[in-house]
């Protein structure tokens, strides 16, 4: 039984997919080491996490802490719910790869 986040993992795997200077590694969250978000990505030399959530669905407050200590190191996190957050994030990755490389959240904003 597929759930909405389910849904959205997938059309996020599948927008990944053709994406050529990427690895992606999805861990499985089981209580043990550190936390980690949904999909880890390094593209092109750059750290991208993204966090996938049903729509209108909040990131949890340890997930918000997770979010903000990858931040804090350089990544790029995105948290995707719905088509335009998933076109922005796609958008952003398919630019990393193709050796742009924007810095900041206005720069993504503007892809």
């Amino acid at each position: 039984m597929s759930t909405p986040e389910s849904k959205v993992k997938a059309q996020v795997n599948k927008g990944l997919r053709p994406i050529a200077r990427l690895w992606s590694f999805m861990p499985v969250q089981m209580g043990l080491g550190r936390p980690a978000l949904d999909f880890l990505l390094c593209v092109n030399g750059h750290f991208v996490a993204i966090e996938t959530k049903a729509k209108g669905k909040k990131l949890t407050t340890r997930q918000e802490h997770t979010k903000a200590e990858m931040e804090a190191a350089g990544a790029t996190v995105f948290v995707v719910d719905d088509i335009e957050s998933f076109q922005i994030a796609v958008a952003f990755i398919q630019n990393c790869a193709a050796g742009c490389s924007p810095t900041s959240m206005k720069d993504v904003q503007a892809l």
